[in-house]
């Protein structure tokens, strides 16, 4: 996941960009779909570990940690707003 938050940050350049050439484009678009490709294999091993989980018959608990949103933002969410909530310690 870790990665995958690298890869939006990578993403968040674009707020500060004119105009793009073609290999910024090109790259940028690598970005997103490595950041999107890692978005669904953490997904995906979710569901997998929850299937062991519940062939084991471990018991579901509520998750103590509060998750980061800092990539998980609605895109329409304006920038100020979402950097509040996505990094309330002011982290870059």
């Amino acid at each position: 996941m870790l990665v995958e938050q690298g890869d939006w940050a990578r993403l968040r350049t674009l707020e500060h960009m004119r105009q793009l050439s073609p290999e910024m484009v090109f790259e940028l678009n690598n970005v997103l779909q490595d950041a999107r490709y890692r978005a669904w294999r953490v997904n995906g091993q979710i569901d997998e570990l929850r299937g062991l989980a519940k062939q084991a018959n471990l018991p579901t608990l509520a998750n103590q940690i509060p998750g980061t949103r800092a990539a998980c933002l609605p895109m329409t969410m304006p920038r100020e707003q979402a950097a509040r909530l996505a990094n309330p310690s002011g982290e870059p």
